[in-house]
């Protein structure tokens, strides 16, 4: 997976809203020949802080038999909450980096020709995803563009 986050100024002030653009992609696999999967009401969750603080629906995702591809997708999270905001800009402030995290969560179902298993739920967790902000993405003296570290 990669992931850049863009953009997010280290002065946010309490009263505004933050949105956090997100860049991932993801290798999906059914190396199943014979079931193809159907996610439905796929969603992302971010976590800042170990809670949540914000949530996107996604468009729903069908795998077909014995395939693998890489899915590109763009998420925009808006953080709206003033303690959010707030802390985001004082991590950033003295460490250079935020950590966040991302949940996918879905209702799946197997689907064999015309017959479809009952739907299963899938929770995929990750945390902490380390984001880092570095001169080189700067405006001014100030780094708006963050690249995925490494999932620590």
């Amino acid at each position: 997976m990669s992931l850049i986050v863009n953009p997010l100024p280290i002065n946010a002030s309490a009263q505004q809203e933050q949105t956090v653009f997100f860049h991932f992609e993801g290798l999906m696999q059914n190396p199943n020949s014979v079931l193809a999967v159907w996610y439905k009401k796929p969603h992302l969750e971010l976590w800042f802080n170990h809670s949540s603080a914000a949530s996107v629906l996604l468009e729903p995702l069908h795998l077909s038999t014995g395939i693998q591809i890489s899915i590109p997708f763009q998420v925009e999270f808006t953080m709206d909450t003033q303690k959010v905001v707030g802390e985001v800009a004082t991590q950033r402030r003295s460490h250079g980096s935020i950590n966040f995290g991302i949940t996918l969560q879905a209702w799946i179902k197997y689907v064999f020709g015309g017959i479809c298993s009952k739907p299963h739920f899938l929770s995929l967790k990750c945390y902490p995803l380390q984001v880092a902000f570095s001169l080189e993405y700067s405006v001014g003296n100030e780094s708006d563009t963050g690249m995925l570290v490494a999932p620590t």
